[in-house]
C-alpha cells in the first residue's frame, strides 16, 4: 500500500489535472441567452455593421469590447469564445487556490483538503455553467476573487515601498472603472474590498502616512471613476445615442430604490411617475420607513431571502421582481434556467427574435451532450443547496468570526481573520446593497457564491485555531533510574 502511495505521489499531477480540465471544459457547449444577443448588437457597432446611435446607454462598453476581442483573437465561434472564457477560468482557479492555501495552512493534510475544496467550488455546475454562458457573470466571478486576494495582500503592504504602493493604487483605480463599465452593480465587488482593506490597515497601523495613503487611494479611485463616467457620456453623445430615455444609471437607480420596496409615488397626481433623483428616492423611502418600519423591514428581508434563493420570487412585468416569502426548497430561479442550460439536451441558443438570432447563430453548436455535461446536470440539487447555504449563512458566519475575535483576543492568526473578514464582508455588502436595490434574482449573487463559501470555511478554520488548545506535553518526573528524564 505504501509503495502504491509513493508511486502515485511521484506522478506529474499538475499536467494531468490541467489536461483533464481542458477536456472537461471544452466538452461543454457555449450558451447564448437573450441578453447575450443584445450585447452582440453592440459588437456589431465595432464591426461597422450597426449605427453608433443604436447603443443603449445603460450598457457599459467593457463586455462588448471583450466579446469583440475574443472574436479577433480566437475566432467568431462558440469554441473560440470558450478559449477566452477558459483564460478567465484559469485565473479564477489560481486565486481560489491561493485563498485556500491561506485558509488551510495549519491542517495536517492541508494539500488534500485544499484540492478537495478547490474541486468542489471550481468544478460545481453553477460556476462551471456561468463560465460557459456569454454573460458578464464569468468575468464578475473572476474579478471578485482576484479583488479580495489583492486587497488582502494590500492591507499589509509597507507604505515605504513606493513602487508597490503605486501599482496597488493603479490596480484599484482601474478595477473600479472596469467593474462599473462592465455592469454598474459590479462597483460593489470593486469598492468593498478596497474599503474594508483600508479600514483594517488603518486600524492596525494608524500612522499619519498610512492613513493618508489609504484614504487618498480611495478618493483618487472614486475621482477617476467619475472622470471615466463623464468621458463615456461624452462619447455616447458624440455617437448619437439617445440619452433622454430615462435608462441612464442615475434615473434607473432612483426608480430601482422605490421599486425594491414596492413604493408607488405619483408626483403629478396623474398616475405617472416623472424621472426623479436618487436623493428624492431615498427621502421617500425614509418617510415610508418611519411611517411603517415593519413593512419595509419585511420587504427587505424578503428581498434578501429571494436573492439567496431561500424564497421564491415573482414578477408582473418580467422586469421588477418581489419575494413571495414562500420556501424555494432545492430549486433556484435564473441559476437553473441559465447556468444549467449547457448540460441540457437543447439548442445552445435561447429563443429570441430573428434579428437577434442572426447575430447569435455564428456561435451555434450541436445539441449533443458530452458525458461530463450529463454528470454536471445530475449534480444540480446538491449544488443549489451549497449555493443557498453559502449565500444565506455569510452574515451569521461574519458574526461568529467577530465574536471569536473579541472573546479570545487572539492576535496570532490575524492574517486568517483579515482574509475571512474580507471574504464575508464583501459577500454580505453585495447581498445587503443588492437587496436594498431590488436586485433579487439569484443570478445576481453568483459572483459572491465562492467568496461566501470560502469565508465560512475561513471562519471555521480561524475558530479552530483560537479555540482548540494544543495538548500539553506530558513531563515525566526524573527518578533515580532515569536521571536524565
Amino acid at each position: 500500500m505504501k509503495r502504491t502511495v509513493k508511486r502515485l505521489s511521484k506522478l506529474p499531477w499538475l499536467p494531468i489535472c490541467f489536461i483533464l480540465l481542458v477536456v472537461i471544459f471544452f466538452s461543454i457547449r457555449l450558451v447564448i441567452t437573450y441578453d447575450s444577443a443584445h450585447y452582440l448588437n453592440y459588437v456589431a457597432i465595432f464591426e461597422n455593421n450597426a449605427p453608433t446611435s443604436s447603443w443603449d446607454i445603460v450598457r457599459g462598453p467593457i463586455f462588448p469590447v471583450i466579446i469583440f476581442s475574443f472574436n479577433i483573437l480566437f475566432g467568431k465561434t462558440g469554441t473560440g469564445f470558450l478559449v477566452g472564457m477558459f483564460l478567465f477560468y484559469l485565473l479564477f482557479v489560481l486565486f481560489c487556490y491561493k485563498i485556500c492555501q491561506k485558509i488551510f495552512f495549519h491542517y495536517k493534510h492541508k494539500t488534500i483538503i485544499q484540492n478537495t475544496i478547490l474541486a468542489i467550488l471550481c468544478l460545481n455546475p453553477l460556476i462551471f455553467g456561468y463560465f460557459h454562458t456569454m454573460l458578464t457573470e464569468f468575468i464578475a466571478i473572476t474579478i471578485t476573487t482576484i479583488n479580495i486576494f489583492i486587497a488582502f495582500k494590500w492591507l499589509n503592504c509597507d507604505v515605504h515601498r513606493k513602487s508597490h504602493l503605486i501599482l496597488y493604487s493603479l490596480y484599484f483605480a482601474l478595477n473600479l472603472i472596469i467593474c462599473y463599465h462592465l455592469k454598474q452593480p459590479y462597483i460593489i465587488i470593486a469598492f468593498i474590498p478596497l474599503l474594508v482593506a483600508s479600514i483594517i490597515s488603518i486600524a492596525n497601523h494608524h500612522t499619519i502616512k498610512n492613513i493618508i495613503y489609504r484614504i487618498s487611494t480611495i478618493l483618487i479611485s472614486i475621482l477617476l471613476l467619475f472622470i471615466s463616467i463623464f468621458i463615456w457620456n461624452v462619447v455616447l453623445e458624440n455617437m448619437g445615442a439617445n440619452t433622454t430615455t430615462g435608462r441612464d444609471s442615475s434615473s434607473l437607480l432612483s426608480h430601482q430604490i422605490l421599486q425594491a420596496f414596492q413604493i408607488n409615488h405619483d408626483f403629478n397626481n396623474d398616475g405617472e411617475n416623472d424621472q426623479i433623483s436618487t436623493p428624492e428616492s431615498i427621502g421617500i423611502l425614509s418617510n415610508n420607513f418611519f411611517s411603517n418600519p415593519l413593512e419595509i423591514m419585511r420587504i427587505y428581508i424578503g428581498n434578501y431571502c429571494g436573492l439567496s434563493s431561500i424564497c421564491t420570487i415573482n414578477s408582473n412585468d418580467g422586469v421588477n421582481y418581489s419575494s413571495t416569502l414562500n420556501p424555494a426548497g432545492l430549486e433556484t430561479f435564473e441559476n437553473s434556467i441559465i447556468a444549467y442550460r449547457p448540460y441540457e439536451n437543447a439548442p445552445n441558443i435561447f429563443p429570441m427574435p430573428e434579428k437577434l438570432y442572426s447575430l447569435a447563430s455564428e456561435y451555434g453548436e450541436s445539441s449533443n451532450r458530452s458525458i461530463f455535461a450529463i454528470i454536471f446536470g445530475k449534480l444540480g440539487k446538491p449544488t443549489n443547496l451549497l449555493f443557498k447555504f453559502s449565500i444565506f449563512m455569510c452574515f451569521p458566519a461574519l458574526i461568529v468570526l467577530f465574536i471569536f475575535r473579541i472573546k479570545y483576543k487572539n492576535k496570532k492568526h490575524s492574517s486568517l481573520f483579515h482574509l475571512s473578514t474580507l471574504l464575508l464582508l464583501t459577500s454580505f455588502a453585495h447581498l445587503a446593497i443588492s437587496s436594498g436595490l431590488g436586485l433579487i434574482i439569484d443570478r445576481y449573487a453568483i459572483e459572491i457564491f465562492v467568496p461566501s463559501a470560502l469565508g465560512i470555511l475561513g471562519t471555521a478554520s480561524y475558530c479552530r485555531l483560537v479555540f482548540v488548545k494544543k495538548p500539553k506535553k506530558h513531563i515525566i518526573a526524573p527518578t533515580k533510574g532515569n536521571k536524565n528524564a
